[in-house]
């Protein structure tokens, strides 16, 4: 079974996380093929639009915080790091939501990166400042209006609202 569905029909290609099981956690392997997705749509001039969806009954759930997932980028250690894997999940979260958003707007996003930081407070992480900076192919929203985007995205993620940490968003048109 593929992790990940591609559609391509009229323009739209319709890529779909196939990982219900997990509700489409991301590990390393559908990372790397959504990769190799959007390399190749970079380079399709017929495809004007892309659509991400999720399998099953979640779009997805962030990082697969299974031990067997850890990325290769991180050093070898046991186990792995709780406090980056949240601030990843909050950030991840945030995003996905953000671009479902953006697209019922019909605004393009181009890149989106965020620089999220988490505050350590002795046992827990009391703040995670989420710092997407995102730019637009054609048309960018006003200030206000990718604000009040980055706003709903916050009330939609899941994760942000069952902690009892302080998320705070800052977001900026890159």
């Amino acid at each position: 079974m593929s992790n990940l569905l591609v559609e391509k029909k009229e323009g739209v290609a319709w890529i779909t996380l196939n990982r219900p099981e997990v509700r489409n956690a991301f590990d390393d392997a559908l990372i790397a093929s959504l990769k190799n997705c959007f390399s190749e749509l970079e380079g399709d001039k017929s495809t004007r639009v892309v659509v991400l969806a999720g399998n099953g009954p979640a779009f997805c759930a962030g990082a697969d915080l299974n031990a067997a997932n850890i990325p290769a980028t991180v050093a070898p250690a046991i186990g792995i790091d709780p406090e980056q894997n949240f601030v990843a999940s909050l950030s991840a979260c945030h995003m996905l939501w953000f671009l479902h958003l953006a697209c019922q707007k019909k605004w393009v996003v181009d890149r989106y990166v965020d620089e999220a930081v988490g505050v350590l407070d002795k046992t827990w992480i009391s703040r995670v400042t989420l710092r997407p900076a995102v730019s637009f192919a054609g048309a960018a929203p006003s200030r206000e209006a990718h604000a009040a985007l980055h706003q709903r995205a916050h009330e939609k993620c899941f994760i942000a609202n069952s902690v009892k940490t302080e998320v705070r968003v800052e977001p900026r048109i890159a």
